[in-house]
């Protein structure tokens, strides 16, 4: 059936664009200062997008490990979030889906998504909502998927009649144990056949489901 809510995750989901990636295919220093950031620093990336540090402070800590100018490194970091690919396929489904049903972007995300990529992309015109980790102070797999309570109750829908899509299997438990349909993506296509599904027959593909 068509769920009444569905629930959107953004990086490994909708988009899969990198951070820095227009400096870091070209800077090998920077490349790897970038690459130790999220591979080594988990817990500092967890407290970016929790809200406790602000782009410009991680991006002066990394222009100081990398020897990259701040400007330079700022500069290509503005542009790589406003240009992150979000095409014209997604945004048809999306539209298709919101004749009958409300859409919330739920992302574990830092201030630059607010501040770059949604007026740069248009994302307000695709979601019914919008919920940013770093704008509340805690990940959606925290405090038993809290987030994903507060968003059903404020559109006073019950967590039986919503779905999520992600490619996290931590948050797709966590979304599960509340009473939600929680169904894994592995990238584009398998988004793109999901949400195909919903827009074109009113019901979720199972195939790949959690």
């Amino acid at each position: 059936m068509t769920p009444k809510l569905l629930f959107l995750d953004w990086d490994g989901t909708l988009c899969f664009d990198y951070l820095w990636r227009s400096l870091t295919s070209k800077n090998e220093r920077v490349k790897k200062a970038v690459d130790f950031f999220f591979s080594e620093e988990k817990d500092l990336v967890n407290d970016w997008l929790r809200g406790d540090f602000s782009s410009e402070e991680i991006n002066a800590m990394i222009s100081e490990k990398s020897g990259c100018s701040f400007d330079e490194l700022w500069n290509s970091f503005v542009h790589d979030c406003q240009t992150m690919t979000f095409g014209s396929r997604l945004r048809e489904s999306l539209s298709k889906i919101r004749q009958s049903s409300k859409i919330v972007l739920i992302t574990g995300n830092m201030d630059c998504f607010r501040r770059f990529t949604i007026p740069a992309l248009k994302l307000d015109d695709c979601f019914d909502d919008m919920v940013i980790s770093c704008e509340i102070g805690y990940l959606k797999n925290e405090k038993a998927g809290q987030q994903f309570i507060d968003i059903a109750r404020k559109f006073e829908i019950e967590l039986s009649d919503t779905v999520l899509i992600d490619d996290s299997d931590k948050t797709l438990k966590v979304f599960a144990g509340l009473g939600g349909s929680a169904f894994k993506t592995t990238g584009l296509d398998r988004t793109l056949e999901i949400l195909d599904g919903l827009a074109s027959r009113g019901e979720i593909l199972h195939k790949g489901s959690e």
